[in-house]
């Protein structure tokens, strides 16, 4: 052990079987010393569990502390709040049980965050890679194109994705851009004590999360690659009408966590970006009154202004 801090990696696994061991491996391989590995096997059918097992031995001479837990399948939000009731360290680092951490990734993440205490998350670049490990470059449209003749990183395509975000500035992570979508990559370690549960009725977890940790703190983006996120038909966001079904829930759940008085500032902000967020007006008429349409993650309304007030044309409420 040293003096430096604990940190945790949690992994939710679930029919990994061709991925899961260079997923642990890449744990074993991380150059900062004191960790700790909690890895939970969320019912899988196939034979995750039984890699993880054989592993098990390496894993605990490795780690400060090693925790391997199967359970029936409970789906990925109590899978996530399980494995955070087991975390000990002061940092938690995400690590899905498909994708490949590279070995400096936390030492560099680390020195990022505990840099400056109002620092709440930090994230590097991620390398796209298919099912064999080879790195791929993505299209527009996130099809894989041979590496080095479309997008050749996820950090490349959100950014080009979100021009109104300096990856490298003030507004990366801030609670209004988060509220138009998720741009966080994947990779991130984390504050333990500024993560929020998870919840069913937030589907997107790591959107979730993010908006949550920007009302806590400054998120802080790496501009090198620390990840290696792997892209295959099961992916989730590649199913975009579960997208954005599951935007849509996360979106409304944002609504219902700002009733709380203390987070009145981001009801305003939250409020503005409902009604006026990716704005484009339809009809004009001077400065005082508009038609126009606004398309949110939850909804697609249109609206109608007459001088300072606003109405909704979609439902009866303003």
């Amino acid at each position: 052990m040293t003096d430096k801090p604990l940190i945790s990696i949690t992994t939710p696994a679930y029919n990994h079987e061709k991925y899961i061991e260079e997923t642990i491996r890449s744990v074993i391989a991380q150059t900062y010393p004191d960790l700790e590995y909690i890895i939970i096997d969320d019912g899988s059918s196939d034979n995750t569990w039984q890699i993880i097992q054989d592993l098990k031995p390496e894993c605990e001479k490795r780690f400060a502390r090693f925790v391997c837990l199967t359970q029936q399948n409970a789906g990925i939000t109590r899978t996530l709040n399980r494995l955070m009731e087991n975390v000990r360290g002061e940092y938690v680092y995400s690590l899905a049980s498909d994708d490949v951490a590279k070995p400096r990734a936390i030492e560099k993440l680390y020195r990022c965050l505990s840099a400056d205490p109002q620092n709440v998350l930090a994230v590097g670049d991620d390398e796209i890679i298919n099912n064999r490990s080879e790195r791929v470059s993505w299209d527009a449209k996130r099809n894989i194109l041979p590496f080095g003749t479309g997008y050749e990183s996820f950090g490349s395509y959100l950014q080009k994705m979100r021009p109104d975000v300096d990856f490298g500035g003030e507004n990366f992570g801030s609670y209004k851009t988060l509220l138009a979508g998720n741009y966080i990559p994947n990779g991130f370690l984390m504050r333990t004590r500024a993560v929020s549960p998870y919840t069913a009725e937030a589907p997107l977890e790591d959107w979730y999360q993010a908006l949550q940790l920007s009302k806590k703190g400054k998120l802080v983006y790496l501009d090198e690659i620390l990840f290696s996120y792997r892209w295959h038909g099961s992916n989730t966001i590649s199913n975009i009408k579960k997208i954005n079904e599951y935007s849509k829930k996360t979106f409304a759940y944002e609504r219902e966590i700002l009733k709380d008085p203390q987070f009145g500032q981001y009801l305003d902000i939250y409020t503005r970006f409902a009604e006026t967020g990716r704005k484009k007006t339809c009809f004009k008429l001077g400065n005082f009154f508009e038609i126009y349409r606004c398309k949110s993650p939850s909804f697609n309304k249109k609206f109608l202004r007459l001088f300072n007030k606003t109405w909704c044309l979609n439902s009866k409420s303003k």
